[in-house]
Parts: structure tokens; C-alpha cells; sequence
């Protein structure tokens, strides 16, 4: 039968990696990982658990069960036992064998320790308290999209997502360049801009001394316009309004400049001339 230790060692193993410490969720792991026989030999404790250390309840009752200890075995090879009923090679095996057990299961802790061990330096990072694995680049930007895609966090909210589940060289870094260049976000997100304050501007004295220029849009389209560049004269209330194709400087300052303008002087009459 196998050693019932060996396979506590195995199993207390995973669970340290699983981050598993609650007693009776350990509990319930042993119970599903039972055989039909070591269920039927453990059957009072799992219809009736204890209330306080439940696991170390059951992990007793199966080993002092199923495997002996290494005493209680060595008395059970010399008592009662007639050396010379036995060949010597027949004891020599019988030694071997309890002695290999031994063995065995010390090989098994150190091997479970190391494999352990392992998984805490080279794959996993456990400094915050919670199993972070240690990713490769091929899965970078797989996990970013994966939880970043969830509902579209802002940088901070998604460096968070990503540090708490993994971890990977420059993983701040990199997750933060993905957020800012994430099409959907830009499409969906209206940006914070920046609002100028209300300004006072001294009273115009005559035509054209003062002349608002903005740029309004985007509107629905209208013949393919979806911009309109409008001039204001604050002195008359003139108005203009120019849909231009583009909002580029190199086609908006065309736009500004006329080939007739409106010239006029101080006390002396309208006058409409080219320039």
C-alpha cells in the first residue's frame, strides 16, 4: 500500500502552492481524493468532522491506519521472530525493504521542498501575500487584453488588474502604453480638457478692430461638411461662416485671407475697395 506520508507531503505541497490554509478546506480536499477503502476506514469523520482541526484529525487516522511507523514496523520484523527459521538472504530483503521505505519518503520531502521552493523563486512571486506567476513575453500583451478588455479601465485601474493576478519585468510599464494607445478607449472616452478662463476684452472703437475667429464642430454632416470656421467682428456683429474640408492649418489659414477686404476710417464714410 503506498505510504500514506509520502502522499501527505505530495498533497500539503500543492496546497502551499495553491495558497490553501483554511483547515476545512483541506479537509475537503483529502475527503475527494480518497480511495473507496481509506473512505470506508475514515467514514465516522467525514459524516461527523470534528469542529476544530478537522485536516490533521484525518491526516492522523490514515496514516495510523494505512502505513505503520517506522518503529512499530521494526518490531513487528524482530518480535516473535526466529532468526534461524529464516534464510539470510530472505532478512537481508526484509530489511531492505523497510529501509527503502524509509528512504523513500525523506527522497520525497526533499523532492516536494525543492519542487516547492521552485515554484516560489523561478515561477511565482508570493512577496504580496497572493501566488503572482511569473509570465512569459509571448503572454504579455494576451493577459493585458484579457482583463484590460473587460471593461476598459483607465491606466491605473489596469496596472492594478494585471499586478495582482501576474507579474513580469517592466509589466507597469508596458500596461500603462497599452491603455493609452487602446483604440476603444479613445473612440469611447471623452477626454479631459483643458478650459480656459472667461477674459474681458477692452470695447472696439470701429469696424474690424476686433475679430473672433473659432472653429466649431464636429456636427452632423451637411454635403460633406462636418467643421465650420466662424469670424465675428465684436464692433458690428458681423458674422461669416465657412465649412472648411479639413481642419488642417494648411487649409484653414487660406480660408482667412480674402481678396477683397473691408476698409474703412475713423469718421469718414463706408468704403468697399480691393486691396
Amino acid at each position: 500500500m503506498t505510504n500514506q506520508r509520502l502522499r501527505f507531503a505530495h498533497l500539503e505541497s500543492q496546497l502551499a502552492l495553491g495558497n490553501i490554509s483554511v483547515d476545512s478546506t483541506k479537509f475537503r480536499y483529502v475527503i475527494a481524493a480518497l480511495n473507496s477503502d481509506d473512505f470506508t476506514c475514515v467514514s465516522d469523520l467525514v459524516l461527523n468532522p470534528p469542529q476544530t482541526d478537522s485536516y490533521n484529525s484525518l491526516k492522523t487516522r490514515l496514516i495510523a491506519q494505512n502505513a505503520d511507523s517506522e518503529s512499530v514496523r521494526l518490531k513487528k520484523l524482530f518480535s516473535g521472530m526466529k532468526f534461524d527459521d529464516k534464510k539470510p538472504s530472505t532478512l537481508l530483503y526484509e530489511m531492505k525493504s523497510l529501509a527503502s521505505d524509509v528512504i523513500s519518503f525523506m527522497d520525497a520531502k526533499i523532492t516536494c521542498s525543492n519542487t516547492f521552493q521552485g515554484w516560489t523563486l523561478n515561477s511565482c512571486d508570493v512577496s504580496t501575500g497572493r501566488c503572482r506567476p511569473f509570465v512569459p513575453k509571448e503572454f504579455h500583451r494576451r493577459i493585458f487584453e484579457t482583463l484590460h478588455n473587460l471593461s476598459h479601465p483607465g491606466v491605473k485601474v489596469t496596472v492594478k488588474l494585471v499586478g495582482d493576478r501576474f507579474l513580469w519585468p517592466s509589466y507597469k510599464k508596458q500596461a500603462a502604453e497599452w491603455t493609452r494607445i487602446c483604440v476603444p478607449c479613445q473612440r469611447g472616452k471623452i477626454q479631459r480638457h483643458t478650459v480656459s478662463p472667461l477674459g474681458t476684452y477692452p470695447v472696439p472703437r470701429q469696424r474690424f478692430d476686433h475679430v473672433h475667429i473659432d472653429l466649431v464642430g464636429p456636427l452632423p454632416p451637411s454635403r460633406g461638411y462636418t467643421y465650420a470656421l466662424t469670424c465675428v467682428d465684436r464692433f458690428s456683429r458681423w458674422p461669416e461662416a465657412i465649412p472648411p474640408k479639413d481642419i488642417k492649418g494648411s487649409i484653414l489659414v487660406p480660408l482667412l485671407t480674402c481678396e477683397k477686404s473691408d476698409v474703412s476710417q475713423p469718421n469718414r464714410g463706408y468704403q468697399n475697395r480691393p486691396v
